[in-house]
């Protein structure tokens, strides 16, 4: 949303989460609030908010002794369904 020049529809948030129009809506609405540059911070005066993301899930890995899988496997085969994990985390200040 910030990212982009013109904004980002609801339509289109609600298409990228799969969610209804009148959930990605109300996040849409609730994300350019805490855009507003007359709210301050995030975290509050003084204070930082730390953001990370990564992804859970999948194939485990091959460990030690274990035979790793042919490599004829095709790109759509290796599809692994994974899960997006989004952590925030309060600093005590810059």
């Amino acid at each position: 949303m910030a990212a982009s020049k013109k904004g980002v529809s609801a339509h289109q948030i609600g298409r990228m989460l799969g969610v209804t129009y009148k959930t990605a809506w109300f996040l849409c609405h609730r994300i350019r609030e805490a855009l507003n540059v007359d709210c301050g911070p995030l975290g509050g005066p003084d204070k930082g908010v730390e953001v990370d993301e990564t992804y859970v899930g999948g194939k485990a890995r091959a460990c030690s002794g274990q035979v790793e899988p042919p490599a004829s496997e095709t790109h759509a085969e290796k599809q692994i369904d994974r899960a997006a994990v989004l952590m925030q985390s309060e600093r005590d200040s810059f």
